[in-house]
């Protein structure tokens, strides 16, 4: 991929599969490379002789024919260039191997804020470097939130609001506060006790002016108040010098279902949020099939909280076993989480230049990263599928193409065109790391030409010397 004077070029990959063909059009409309969505962008060798065959195409009218179907372009992410890979625990000699989990697309000045289970907060930059962290694991414990004898705590998701940052702590635990700014910005001096809430915290987002969370706990396990997994909340915040309360504004359960083509497994599946983030349009944006199985994605008015169930929703690594089931199980009395354990994580809104169409963008634990055309706020398009443990391993961050690898959180920054995704590799005890990428857009199009447009492309695609990377 090559940006020159603002316009994209990016390398050719040419397939012809199963699955929707589309054009990737740079900006100069001189060349029309042809790309399947069904797989991560990737540089092919016969890239220079692909233009060249492009350029006929285009001299032969094939870009008209195509555009002549009356589709809407989408200026998509298109490839993933590796920058940065940061590990908490070679970054503070002090910290254990705590897993990072839902960035919940908290970008701040261009920095990562990221929550670090059972150690704390950090915030990032595009360099790898950690420029701010707060060990919150020895001064908050949940005795703070009246459930004495559980261990000392992180966080699972930051949100910046004013002069504060809140974090959303382990499971079952509530919300802390501390500044952002000022003499006592970053210090444990200005953290607050929890704030527990109906359901406990899972995860946690904000508009700047409503802090949104979603369910750790299921059903009403412990707690009458709570709505189980599948229901989001919206509260108002009052602060104060040391601390501060939470109202509840609204709630949504979407009572959802989670089916699998096993009616054992899918007995024990039940549905579950995880991720949850503001997408700056007045909407937020989640998946509930957390823990397996296929699920949804969703969307929610953040004025009211009413749900919009956007399309169906699985693993595109499958309903098979994932190698998280072990790693997590392992040492418990009773399983935590079922055999199979390909689930949806997180899902963000990629706010696209100009009137191009946005995207919705989700990360799984079964290693994908999917990009969907988001039409408006609530209706979802077409779909690419980018296989991060491919491009991981491509980058040399896995030591095998079989090293399979978990996604558990995602953020994006639109003025840097930079990607971070949370993961774990197999083999390792925890998340502790997070890759950062730069992206390469490309101008998209469904390729629904009609029949006589049809056999031109194809018969042009013929000639094209080019392949998919195995």
């Amino acid at each position: 991929m090559q940006k020159r004077g603002g316009a994209v070029y990016p390398d050719v990959n040419v397939v012809f599969e199963n699955c929707p063909a589309y054009l990737i059009i740079p900006a100069c409309l001189k060349v029309v490379p042809v790309r399947s969505p069904c797989f991560g962008a990737a540089a092919s060798p016969e890239s220079q002789q692909g233009i060249e065959n492009m350029r006929w195409m285009h001299a032969l009218g094939v870009v008209g024919a195509v555009l002549s179907a009356g589709q809407t372009a989408t200026a998509a992410i298109e490839s993933l260039s590796l920058g940065i890979v940061f590990d908490a625990h070679t970054a503070r000699p002090d910290n254990f191997q705590g897993s990072f989990f839902y960035l919940n697309d908290s970008i701040r000045a261009g920095n990562l804020l990221a929550g670090q289970i059972g150690y704390g907060v950090w915030e990032i930059d595009r360099t790898g470097a950690a420029v701010n962290v707060l060990r919150t694991n020895e001064t908050l414990s949940l005795d703070n939130a009246g459930e004495i004898g559980n261990p000392p705590i992180g966080a699972k998701s930051v949100a910046s609001m004013g002069p504060f940052y809140f974090m959303g702590a382990s499971s079952h635990a509530g919300i802390a506060r501390f500044d952002r700014l000022g003499a006592e910005g970053w210090s444990t001096a200005s953290l607050t006790p929890l704030v527990n809430v109906p359901g406990s915290i899972e995860s946690i987002a904000t508009d700047g002016t409503l802090l949104f969370t979603n369910e750790s706990r299921p059903g009403n396990e412990g707690d009458p108040l709570g709505g189980g997994r599948d229901t989001i909340h919206a509260y108002s915040v009052t602060n104060f010098a040391n601390s501060f309360t939470l109202d509840e504004v609204w709630r949504a359960d979407v009572n959802s279902t989670i089916t699998h083509p096993d009616p054992a497994i899918e007995a024990i599946l039940s549905p579950r949020f995880r991720g949850l983030s503001h997408g700056g349009n007045g909407f937020l944006y989640g998946v509930d099939n957390g823990n397996g199985g296929q699920g949804h994605l969703w969307a929610f008015d953040a004025s009211d909280g009413t749900a919009y169930n956007l399309a169906p929703f699985e693993d595109p690594r499958g309903l098979g076993e994932n190698f998280l089931t072990e790693v997590i199980n392992a040492g418990q009395p009773t399983p935590i989480v079922p055999t199979e354990y390909n689930a949806g994580f997180g899902a963000i809104r990629r706010d696209a230049p100009g009137d191009e169409t946005d995207e919705l963008l989700v990360v799984t634990s079964g290693g994908f990263l999917r990009a969907y055309d988001l039409l408006d706020d609530t209706t979802v398009g077409d779909f690419r599928d980018f296989d991060m443990q491919e491009i991981l391993y491509d980058a040399g961050v896995l030591p095998t193409p079989q090293t399979r690898v978990a996604l558990f959180g995602i953020a994006y920054d639109e003025t840097a065109e930079f990607l971070w995704l949370s993961f774990q590799a197999e083999g390792e005890g925890s998340s502790r790391r997070v890759a950062g990428f730069d992206v390469g857009l490309g101008v998209i199009v469904p390729v629904v030409p009609e029949p006589a447009s049809a056999l031109l492309l194809l018969a042009a695609g013929g000639m094209l010397a080019a392949r998919r990377r195995k």
